[in-house]
């Protein structure tokens, strides 16, 4: 077996874990023999048993469901939905293609955090790391939000410094252990919390309610007219 192969199985029972409104994820349909994956996302069946070898994606405006054909423009109900739902092995929910949300109680606060530029958020991916280089063609995906532009090549694209991403986990690697401001995240609806595991490392955390964090006191707190927000 390939290690293509054994990524791909991989992924595909650890994306079970996904909570879902609709519990159709992975699961074969008797009518449309496939097995959806995200909203318009899904592995073809044979015999009841999904093809792992490629990730098939619908026409744009319809759904992946159990139809004839796998994907539905007539209801529009998905089979499958992953869009903010919570991971149940990591802490954050996607949102749209290229933002998530931290998670709290299995839920999330809803309160968008961006990919860095030329990223998107991957459901499978980790705490320390929810936004995905790979082609977005090739993993599962939130498609809510805007598909990655094409440039054709008479177009002129004035260049941009994009901002610069701070992982936790290397943000934590030069850190002791604690509760930090998440230098990502203006709303301070999130944090970082470092610890010592094997070496220093970090996750994103979430404040609970309409809570913001406070870097001064290293706590959740509740907004006052004499603390703001700001990048540091």
């Amino acid at each position: 077996m390939s290690f293509k192969m054994k990524h791909l199985i991989f992924l595909f029972i650890i994306f079970t874990l996904i909570k879902t409104t609709i519990s159709q994820c992975n699961t074969c349909g008797p009518v449309s023999q496939a097995a959806c994956i995200s909203e318009d996302q899904y592995f073809p069946c044979v015999n009841n048993i999904p093809n792992f070898s490629q990730i098939l994606r619908c026409p744009t405006g319809s759904v992946c469901a159990n139809v004839a054909g796998v994907c539905d423009t007539v209801t529009l109900t998905p089979a499958c939905t992953i869009c903010g739902m919570c991971n149940a092995l990591n802490g954050y929910a996607c949102l749209s293609q290229t933002s998530y949300s931290p998670c709290s109680a299995g839920q999330s606060i809803n309160w968008p955090i961006n990919c860095p530029t030329g990223m998107i958020c991957y459901p499978t991916g980790t705490n320390t790391d929810p936004c995905t280089s790979m082609t977005w063609m090739q993993v599962q995906r939130c498609p809510s939000g805007i598909e990655p532009p094409s440039v054709s090549s008479t177009t002129q694209v004035t260049p941009t410094t994009p901002k610069v991403y701070i992982s936790p986990q290397s943000f934590c690697r030069v850190n002791n252990p604690g509760y930090y401001k998440n230098p990502n995240d203006v709303t301070c609806r999130t944090y970082f919390y470092c610890y010592w595991y094997f070496g220093m490392t970090g996750v994103v955390m979430g404040c609970n309610g309409n809570t913001i964090f406070n870097p001064t006191t290293r706590t959740c707190v509740t907004p006052t007219l004499g603390f703001s927000c700001s990048v540091v």
